[in-house]
């Protein structure tokens, strides 16, 4: 398992069963998502794997929207992945560190949103490779990140005795990991979050990976 890994593990465990109310339905990932369901429509037998798919709501919307589809969501918490069991119908889940995942196969859609936030910049370089290798020529990728420009570790929110590891970064930082050459932008959204739990400004992306053929 990753650096800090353990650490999130454990705490994702923790607070599953509060995790969907509060990280599985944010509103700017679940409309977003819907957007580019609508947009994928037309791709028939769509390859989609959602590295770090929590309690599977976002994999909910593409499984519903896209009945060809074939899905993949991989996620280090056995107790989200319950919760992804109990709404998903055709998708296949694992359970297992993002580090771990052997990137074999050519995905249409990669989706990460999330879950990068808890990788070092080493580790997030490296599945950065990955998924430029594996996602097909005009395939798309939907990302979040937190922005900022430091790594610690904290208390959870919603559950205060339990910590976990967060990696902030800003929006040129991401964006030079997916350069202009490699991707187009088709969506970038900052969103301000200010609630009783956290004050944040949240990056949400959907790119998609020209054809270098064209």
């Amino acid at each position: 398992m990753s650096k800090h890994q353990d650490l999130n593990q454990e705490t994702y465990n923790t607070i599953a069963l509060k995790y969907e109310d509060i990280y599985g339905q944010i509103p700017t990932a679940i409309a977003l998502a819907k957007k580019l369901a609508e947009i994928m429509v037309p791709i028939k037998n769509a390859q989609i794997l959602d590295l770090g798919c929590g309690s599977g709501s976002i994999l909910k919307i593409f499984e519903d929207k896209l009945p060809s589809a074939s899905l993949t969501g991989i996620d280090f918490s056995v107790e989200l992945l319950k919760l992804a069991e109990k709404k998903l119908k055709r998708t296949k889940l694992k359970q297992m560190d993002l580090m771990s995942y052997d990137f074999n196969g050519e995905f249409d859609l990669i989706i990460a949103t999330f879950s990068l936030i808890h990788l070092t910049d080493e580790e997030l370089n490296e599945i950065a490779t990955k998924i430029k290798t594996n996602l097909n020529p005009n395939g798309y990728l939907y990302l979040s990140f937190i922005l900022g420009d430091e790594e610690k570790i904290v208390s959870e929110v919603l559950e205060p005795s339990k910590q976990v590891y967060f990696n902030y970064h800003s929006e040129s930082e991401i964006l030079s990991l997916f350069s202009s050459k490699e991707f187009k932008t088709i969506e970038s959204v900052i969103d301000e979050v200010k609630d009783e739990y956290e004050t944040e400004q949240d990056l949400y992306l959907i790119l998609q990976k020209r054809n270098s053929s064209n």
